[in-house]
C-alpha cells in the first residue's frame, strides 16, 4: 500500500515568496530599475537611491502561515522612492515578478513531490 504525507505548504510557500521578494528587490537594485524595468533617475553622488546605503539596506522581509511582505523601515523611504518606484504599483504583477515568483515555486514544488516519490 502506498504511503500517503499530509503536509500543509501553505507556510513553506510564504517563505519561498519571501525569499523571491528579496532577491527582486536586490535584483531591481543592481538593474538601478523600477519592478517594471523603467530605469531611475540618477542619484546625486551616482547611483540611484544608495548615497548611503541605509534605504537599501532597510528592508525587512517577514512571512508567516499564508502570505509573504517587505517592507522598509527608513523614515524617508516614500520620498526617496517618489520618482524610483521600488515595489509594483496597480493590480498587475510585472513580468519579472512573475517570473521569479514561478521558478521559485516550480523549484519548491518539484522538491517537495521528489521528497514524496522517494520516502518510504
Amino acid at each position: 500500500m502506498a504511503k500517503t504525507s499530509k503536509k500543509n505548504i501553505s507556510s513553506d510557500l510564504a517563505k519561498v515568496l519571501k525569499g523571491s521578494l528579496k532577491k527582486l528587490i536586490k535584483l531591481e537594485f543592481a538593474m538601478e530599475a523600477g519592478p517594471d524595468g523603467t530605469p531611475w533617475p540618477p542619484g546625486k553622488d551616482g547611483k540611484p537611491l544608495e548615497e548611503t546605503g541605509k534605504l537599501k539596506n532597510s528592508f525587512v522581509y517577514t512571512s508567516d502561515n499564508s502570505s509573504a511582505s517587505v517592507t522598509n523601515t527608513v523614515p524617508y523611504f516614500i520620498q526617496a522612492t517618489k520618482n524610483k518606484p521600488v515595489f509594483p504599483e496597480g493590480s498587475t504583477v510585472p513580468t519579472l515578478y512573475t517570473q521569479v515568483f514561478n521558478k521559485d515555486i516550480k523549484t519548491y514544488l518539484d522538491k517537495e513531490f521528489k521528497k514524496a516519490i522517494w520516502q518510504k
